[in-house]
């Protein structure tokens, strides 16, 4: 009998349409932050909030 221990891991490249497809991912998330941080510079900029508009922003 075969002492259970861990398996032999064989390790692959990933395919290229997988890494684009995680690279579209990763901007749609940076394009959405930006856009709320951007919208939220504005809005506090504007309301008179003068020193939260620096600290959204960061």
């Amino acid at each position: 009998m075969r002492a259970a221990g861990p398996t032999a891991h064989v390790s692959r490249a990933m395919p290229g349409w997988i890494r684009a497809a995680y690279g579209f991912g990763a901007v749609a998330y940076g394009v959405k932050d930006n856009g709320v941080s951007y919208f939220l510079l504005l809005f506090y900029s504007q309301g008179g909030g003068h020193a939260l508009a620096g600290v959204t922003s960061t």
